[in-house]
């Protein structure tokens, strides 16, 4: 699960359409587009068809799940005798990354990372959530486009999760792997921690540990680490009066001017103010 994509995910939604025989007859069953304007993330509830992007082309069927990357050629065909029917999402998004309270944001050129096209067997809910969407979009009412947005996320993270189960049994155990070394930096977090012994722990070397690690929290493992210290320092600045370098202390930071420093740039404030706040 690439929660590092997730975590800086960023879409605009520009439309979400329904297309139906009323559609295709109006465009004699074929849809073509020279280059796209927007990515394009569908499900297909009844029908059949067929998609060619950039040369290459897939069968389509009821349940079949498809995306399609903005600038692209493509061209989606079907037949009177079994209309092809999907909604589509059209988007574009970008990739928010924080440092801190500063933020760095980079308009997206990829698709998602899922396969161009593939199809959910148990899909029975899918076309109720595609057509909620549909519905909440063209409603207008207030609120509308975060009540749409809000919704495609958590569709494509659990998009994201079905693929991730689907992949092969020698990659499962990394997951487990990752929330071994979360426990135990969980345990020891008040100890000098370094990658290299949270490598050693998980039995893997350091560069691909910190690799698998960012790829299933979005975070290297120094700044997990972080942020769990962190978090005890709140509950003890909120629940205690003990002084500011007791807090560092406890809370796993050797010197208290660098715990003072993460501590501002993080939430934007001083330990003292978070605790008078």
């Amino acid at each position: 699960m690439d929660y590092e994509f997730l975590l800086g995910f960023a879409p605009r939604i520009f439309d979400v359409v329904h297309r139906d025989r009323s559609f295709w007859e109006r465009w004699n069953f074929r849809l073509e587009r020279e280059r796209t304007r927007f990515f394009t993330f569908s499900y297909v509830y009844d029908g059949s068809g067929t998609l060619e992007r950039n040369g290459q082309a897939w069968q389509l069927e009821a349940g079949s799940m498809f995306q399609i990357g903005a600038g692209e050629c493509m061209r989606v065909q079907t037949s009177s005798e079994d209309t092809l029917k999907f909604y589509s999402v059209h988007y574009r998004y970008g990739d928010l990354q924080w440092d801190g309270l500063k933020a760095d944001w980079n308009e997206a050129e990829k698709s998602l990372p899922l396969p161009d096209v593939w199809t959910e067997r148990e899909h029975s809910l899918l076309g109720e959530t595609f057509g909620a969407l549909y519905a909440d979009w063209n409603s207008k009412r207030i609120g509308y486009e975060w009540q749409v947005k809000s919704g495609f996320l958590q569709l494509v993270k659990s998009m994201m999760e079905g693929q991730s189960k689907s992949l092969s049994l020698e990659q499962e155990p990394m997951e487990s792997i990752v929330q071994k070394a979360v426990e135990y930096m969980l345990t020891h977090y008040r100890r000098t921690l370094t990658r290299e012994e949270l490598a050693e722990h998980a039995s893997l070397s350091p560069g691909y540990f910190s690799v698998i690690f960012k790829q299933y929290t979005g975070l290297t493992p120094i700044q997990y680490l972080t942020r769990i210290r962190l978090d005890h320092a709140k509950r003890l600045l909120r629940g205690s009066r003990l002084p500011i370098r007791e807090v560092a202390e406890q809370a796993g930071f050797s010197d208290s001017f660098y715990f003072t420093r993460i501590f501002g740039r993080e939430t934007g404030i001083s330990p003292r103010n978070y605790r008078n706040g």
